[in-house]
């Protein structure tokens, strides 16, 4: 009957992955099938093919190789397929950190779920899930630690998370030697050869710069939703894996090996600092929360009726994470088909500029980007989801140096919203109409007029104030035209 349970539990939630996968629109999806077509028809490009802010910037895509397969896959499959593997490598790398515990599984598929979608960086769920898997298993690893350079080989040209995997390699196996206060030369070979690998790419050494670019980059951690730092979110079944892994490690943090205590801190970390780390943070705690669980169970069995008392307190605590599975599955759907394409993005604003010509170059919206890519790839962009951290000096003078901070300063009044557009070439606006404001936003504009009288900068009016013409709206997305253009765009 246990065992029914939860194999039904199981298909429910993969059920569940694979329909939020499905109806939720990632908003860089779209540059990812686009990149994939023209690497697979033109090969790598060496500049961005898709702006015109940055058109000379040498883009590196560090996930140039799932690109090609989402493009393939896409027009092979369709998005059901996509999302059926998509979802079925996030479980895999679930089962491979909770392993047979149904308990953690929930807790732990809970966390991630806000996260999953078909998008690249979920893959590196599970790169990471078998790193780990591989470096606390003796028997295998002293077997394949040598092949432990083609893995990261593949990794880097996967996904730029590549470097989280060399960081943990190196982390572990230099905190395993401390521990055991001796060096092993064949894992130092390993990180070496592992490092190296990761340079064979079509980018070489780039590929790291721009790794590090984005790293460093504080401005994402206040800039990008998914970059800020995790105290601006609620995610509570990552607060409570926090809580029950903090205390189960600490108690038996005497019996915990040194590397893993390492792990857990760094990627601890890592999640608060920001959010799109915490599903790196949930594949590691999970298993070390599990091997300290043991011991824990281990020492139940030497206290009388210890283990009837602890399945009496699994059961509660089984339905206590079926709740929270359930409350999270329910927002982060509702979330889902809040970003559909029908929901969020400009589908019929897209068709307006099909059937009539753009007067100029398009100015967009920033979530947007991707969308457009893929959509109306006749036109360059201003901005989308890979340029936020782009930074350099332009060689020529139509180029941005640095195209977030003048978007940004576009619409918040700081650039001069003329000079920009006749910079680039700008006769066609295509920005989202004002949503109803929530509670809390109400409630923060309230608290900044009291300290700041000045009037707030609003985009659209100054548009209109300057002449633009508003020539569609659907109540979704909203076309203005230059008073220059033609009345027809």
């Amino acid at each position: 009957m246990y065992k029914t349970l939860k194999l039904l539990l199981v298909v429910i939630a993969f059920g569940i992955f694979v329909y939020k996968a499905y109806v939720f629109l990632d908003p860089d999806f779209g540059w990812h099938y686009r990149m994939g077509e023209v690497i697979t028809n033109t090969g790598i490009p060496k500049t961005d093919p898709f702006s015109y802010t940055m058109a000379s910037f040498p883009f590196v895509d560090h996930e140039w190789l799932t690109n090609k397969l989402v493009y393939f896959s896409y027009d092979e499959v369709g998005i059901f397929g996509l999302s059926l593997l998509f979802a079925f490598v996030a479980f895999l790398a679930v089962f491979l950190a909770a392993k047979n515990n149904i308990l953690l599984f929930l807790l732990a598929t809970s966390a991630i779920i806000p996260f999953f979608g078909v998008r690249p960086q979920v893959q590196s769920w599970f790169y990471l899930s078998f790193l780990y898997l591989l470096l606390t298993s003796h028997k295998y690893w002293s077997k394949l630690r040598l092949l432990m350079p083609l893995f990261m080989l593949f990794w880097a040209n996967m996904h730029g998370s590549y470097a989280i995997g060399v960081a943990t390699l190196a982390l572990f196996l230099v905190a395993k030697m401390a521990r055991l206060k001796r060096v092993e030369k064949a894992d130092l070979i390993v990180i070496v050869f592992s490092v190296f690998a990761t340079l064979v790419n079509p980018y070489g050494i780039g590929l790291w710069r721009e790794a590090w670019m984005q790293f460093t980059d504080t401005n994402l951690r206040w800039s990008i939703t998914e970059w800020m730092p995790a105290v601006f979110s609620f995610n509570f079944p990552f607060m409570a894996l926090i809580a029950l892994s903090g205390v189960f490690i600490w108690i038996y943090r005497t019996s915990l090996h040194l590397e893993k205590k390492v792990l857990y801190l760094v990627f601890l970390i890592q999640a608060i600092s920001s959010v799109r780390h915490v599903p790196l943070f949930v594949i590691i705690a999970t298993p070390i929360t599990l091997e300290a669980f043991k011991y824990f169970v281990g020492d139940l069995k030497k206290i009388k009726f210890g283990i009837s008392r602890l399945r009496k307190g699994v059961k509660f605590a089984l339905i206590g994470s079926l709740a929270i599975f359930a409350v999270q599955a329910y927002f982060a759907l509702r979330g889902g088909e809040s970003l559909s394409e029908n929901s969020f993005y400009p589908k019929e604003a897209v068709v307006f500029l099909k059937e009539n010509d753009v007067c100029g170059r398009l100015f967009n919206d920033y979530g947007w980007g991707g969308y457009l890519i893929w959509k109306l790839p006749s036109e360059k962009l201003f901005i989308d989801g890979r340029m936020p951290s782009w930074r350099w000096n332009a060689s020529l003078p139509t180029e941005a140096n640095w195209a977030m901070k003048e978007y940004s300063g576009v619409l918040s009044g700081e650039n001069n919203l003329e000079k920009v557009f006749a910079k680039h070439g700008i006769g066609t606006v295509l920005v989202p109409v004002d949503r109803p404001e929530s509670l809390f936003s109400k409630f923060a504009r309230k608290i900044e007029n009291i300290f700041n009288k000045e009037k707030p900068y609003k985009f659209k009016e100054d548009l209109v104030d300057k002449g633009w013409l508003e020539v569609f709206n659907d109540g979704k997305a909203t076309i203005f035209k230059h008073p220059d253009c033609p009345l027809e765009i």
